[in-house]
């Protein structure tokens, strides 16, 4: 996310320098394209419409900024090869089953804590979320209730299907209308550049939101969840 901040910092500044003084910014870089600056200055009402127009500009760039900076949550663990944080945990209950197999359409499923990283851990293979539910962690399906006791807020239970456990997830919620999230696992080396899709265990992968879903939608990389 830094390079996103650095590459918006000069256009904050471009515009800030219009909003302050949209007639100085006119003359630097407009004003040598006429033989007679002076005579070809715009108008006030220009120059209004260029305040105005800066002052757009700098109110998404400081938004972005802002946006992107909580995003980049010391929720997140550091950057090195992770290892889930519990041992995966089957659901068993009949509560359980019945909750999971409604969510989820499968009868039984392994829960893993699998660290919180920004960025794809090295040897590791990117798992195909094939469904998602929102939960709270005051209030959690039978199915993770163990995983979740004494947790808060907003969480995103991600359903995949993998040989391997997982061992990491991301998520990313920049966008107003869309969360990305990804999984992986762990791979020999060199890691195989396809994506997981199949696998004898489905898995259950909690990960924390900033604020809850509402009408957002969860992409896995290019494509929404279910697609």
């Amino acid at each position: 996310m830094d390079g996103l901040i650095l590459f918006l910092i000069p256009i904050a500044v471009i515009a800030g320098w219009g909003v302050i003084s949209p007639r100085s910014q006119w003359r630097v870089f407009e004003s040598w394209a006429y033989r007679d600056p002076e005579v070809n200055e715009p108008s006030e009402g220009a120059f209004v419409m260029r305040w105005i127009v800066q002052f757009v500009i700098l109110a998404v760039v400081v938004w972005l900024v802002v946006d992107i900076s909580r995003t980049d949550d010391p929720r997140s663990a550091a950057n090195s090869t992770p290892t889930p944080t519990s041992t995966p945990t089957p659901t068993s209950t009949a509560s359980a089953a019945e909750q999971l197999l409604e969510d989820f359409d499968v009868e039984a499923a392994t829960v893993v804590m699998a660290p919180e990283v920004t960025e794809a851990p090295e040897q590791a293979q990117e798992v195909k979320i094939v469904e998602y539910k929102e939960i709270t962690g005051a209030a959690p399906p039978a199915y993770v209730a163990q995983e979740f006791a004494g947790k808060s807020g907003s969480w995103l239970i991600l359903g995949v299907r993998a040989d391997k456990p997982p061992t990491a997830v991301r998520v990313n919620e920049v966008m107003n209308t869309i969360v990305y999230a990804s999984v992986t696992t762990g791979c020999d080396a060199p890691c195989p550049t396809a994506t997981v899709t199949s696998g004898e265990t489905f898995y259950l992968v909690p990960v924390q939101l900033r604020r809850p879903l509402d009408r957002r939608h969860v992409w896995n990389g290019e494509l929404p969840v279910g697609a």
